[in-house]
């Protein structure tokens, strides 16, 4: 019994010291954030994550991002395209400056741009691919000239290719132009940050950043107030504790969607009926309940795609849908079946390891597929890849003539105005054709306790603490 107790006393110590010690962290001007993983590296130039995530606490971007995902101001404060599309003009803001002190001027952002493009381990040399040269005309003035008419660059200077950093030889942080820079790392698991006096609004004076692996834990520690938010939070875990009202839950739609893509011509598995048959794959549409497809994984925590279903037509055979074996993927594709066979058609699941599941879609190894769309601010990014006949990310094979036109005038046009009217030409003639079903946009779900008053969700899923206020 007694070394029943003494074990006992000890678990509960080590809690104590563990809580007391976390809970000590936030006493003070320091704002305590909880993630999955830490970077190794900050730096935009070789960052391969599926967002900006922690860079964009620490580095600015040449255009921003609203909530809304529309454009605004960022270190430059207006930008302005040529007549043809072919050539944009960039005009700085003369306020800011980098960690060191040194202005962010036209000579700045060209080096950083320079870098981007030149560097041999840049992870941004394909998206700014259409940038032929990169030219200073005044302090604050920089312009860029396209190879090809091409409006999305301008987006594509609201993610880390937008990013203004200065060059070092050490294989460390990078200073950016930003909110906060990187001020000491503590192993793996701790990164501190802190404020530049030239940013705008900034909040706590610190920021720092704890790896949390569990998601739950991660949930759990803002409850306790041994962390002010946290990133990732599971969508059930997060009802749960709205509902408590212990802490808020700040859900931001992301521009990805997840979507059902069919093979329609590649490699064997294209030959089944689902793949030759419009008319089976409008059955199949048809059956499905967006709306409900959309409330199932996320708990109400996810916004429904726009739209309608095609009409139905004649029921499909028998086919298979690629999921990858992640638990809300399985479980999303479980009600998709289970929909689909109360419309008599029958979906046979076939879960594979998520790496191994998209390897398959790459390569043609699928009847059907459950994926996810990237999240990107320009429709061209994630349209063009995976729809046009020449794009690079074609999983499906889908080849339409009128789809191409649209998507290559889509890219040239200046006005928004027209623009708008091109892709929604596209979305009407892509459910027609179907080459994907598009389910719903997930939601990104942010726990913040009440020293994190104030904080907002971006767009594009960036940690972004300087509008945050105790």
């Amino acid at each position: 019994m007694a070394n029943k107790i003494s074990l006992f006393s000890v678990l509960i110590l080590s809690t104590l010291i563990q809580t007391f010690s976390v809970a000590a962290q936030t006493s003070d001007d320091a704002l305590a954030v909880g993630v999955a993983a830490i970077p190794a590296r900050l730096d935009p130039l070789t960052d391969r994550g599926d967002g900006p995530g922690l860079l964009a606490a620490a580095c600015d971007t040449l255009i921003g991002l609203g909530r809304d995902g529309a454009l605004v101001p960022g270190l430059a404060r207006e930008w302005r395209f040529d007549a043809d599309a072919r050539g944009l003009t960039l005009e700085l803001r003369t306020d800011r400056t980098f960690p060191d002190g040194e202005p962010v001027d036209a000579d700045a952002v060209a080096a950083s741009l320079g870098r981007m493009t030149g560097d041999a381990r840049s992870q941004r040399r394909a998206e700014l691919a259409p940038v032929a040269a990169i030219e200073v005309r005044g302090r604050h003035t920089v312009y860029l000239r396209l190879d090809r008419a091409y409006v999305p660059i301008a987006a594509r200077l609201t993610g880390r290719a937008g990013m203004v950093t200065q060059d070092i030889a050490e294989d460390s942080d990078v200073p950016c132009a930003g909110p906060y820079r990187v001020q000491a790392r503590r192993g793996e698991g701790m990164l501190e940050l802190a404020r530049d006096p030239s940013a705008d609004d900034a909040g706590y004076s610190r920021v720092r950043v704890v790896a949390v692996g569990d998601p739950a834990l991660r949930l759990a520690r803002v409850r306790s107030g041994a962390l002010d938010l946290a990133g990732d939070i599971a969508p059930a875990d997060a009802a749960e504790a709205a509902n408590e009202g212990r802490v808020r839950i700040v859900a931001a739609a992301d521009p990805g969607a997840v979507a059902i893509l069919f093979n329609l011509k590649r490699g064997p598995r294209a030959a089944a009926r689902i793949s030759r048959d419009i008319g089976a794959r409008v059955a199949f549409a048809a059956a499905l309940d967006l709306k409900a497809l959309a409330g199932f994984s996320g708990a109400g925590f996810f916004v429904p795609f726009e739209g309608t279903a095609p009409p139905p037509a004649a029921r499909p055979a028998p086919f298979e849908l690629t999921v990858p074996g992640d638990a809300m993927s399985l479980a999303l594709a479980a009600e998709i079946a289970k929909q689909a066979a109360a419309a008599a058609i029958a979906v046979k699941l076939r879960a594979r390891d998520p790496a191994r599941a998209e390897l398959d879609v790459q390569n043609g190894d699928f009847e059907a597929a459950l994926v996810r769309v990237p999240s990107r601010p320009d429709p061209d990014m994630h349209l063009q890849p995976m729809f046009h006949c020449a794009g690079a990310a074609n999983d499906s094979g889908y080849c339409d003539p009128t789809t191409d036109d649209m998507l290559d005038r889509a890219r040239a046009e200046t006005d928004p105005v027209e623009r708008a009217g091109l892709y929604a030409h596209i979305e009407t003639r892509l459910r027609e054709n179907l080459p994907a079903i598009f389910l719903f946009r997930p939601a990104r779900l942010v726990a913040a306790g009440p020293r994190a008053a104030g904080f907002e969700a971006s767009a594009d899923g960036g940690w972004r603490f300087s509008a945050i206020r105790r």
